[in-house]
């Protein structure tokens, strides 16, 4: 009799078990799947790489290793491939009529070359037209996720609009980095000398 007893409370056991999995699942659903991400066309896959090797060779030469010829060569292919991308993008290759996130992209592409030593682009920091117009967008994205790249194209931008605690704070983000430091300081002299 007992063991009757205890059989049945392990089948009522078991049931309820089962009843309340079974209404929760019904209730919440299965888990929602991980949405897929996004799928890249050939030309945006291509941008996506070529900003990983640009970026992977400014860090290096930032952090005191020599480039190659190849690899400043490879720099400013990577530079005009950016603006060709964006050209298209907005139809018009007047780089002050591109879109602020274009121009913003184009920007930090141009100012690593510029770091790096590439003389097509070594004026962009100093003399660039879209330098005011990116401050604001460059903020948003070194508030939201800081690097090198951010800093480094921060103090000209800002420098461009008299913004100098922005431009110092950026400054300041590049310690631990003297040759890219030393360089950023070159342009603001620059800067600072030939503004009006």
């Amino acid at each position: 009799m007992i063991g009757t007893v205890v059989l049945a409370g392990v089948f009522f056991l078991v049931i309820a078990g089962g009843v309340a999995f079974a209404s929760r699942y019904v209730k919440d659903g299965p888990k929602p799947a991980a949405p897929p991400a996004p799928k890249l066309s050939p030309q945006q896959q291509r941008c996506a790489d070529d900003l990983a090797r640009l970026d992977a060779a400014f860090t290096r030469w930032a952090g005191g290793a020599e480039l190659t010829r190849d690899e400043l060569e490879e720099a400013d292919a990577i530079v005009r491939r950016r603006f060709e991308l964006a050209a298209v993008q907005s139809g018009t290759r007047d780089v002050q009529a591109l879109r602020l996130d274009e121009q913003t992209n184009l920007f930090l592409v141009a100012v690593r070359a510029a770091a790096m030593g590439h003389p097509s682009h070594g004026a962009w920091p100093v003399a660039s037209p879209i330098r005011p117009m990116v401050v604001d967008e460059l903020l948003r994205r070194v508030t939201l996720r800081p690097s090198l790249a951010l800093h480094t194209a921060m103090v000209p931008a800002a420098l461009s609009v008299g913004a100098f605690e922005l431009a110092v704070q950026s400054l300041g983000g590049l310690k631990g980095h003297p040759r890219l430091r030393a360089e950023v300081l070159g342009w603001a002299r620059d800067m600072l000398v030939s503004a009006p």
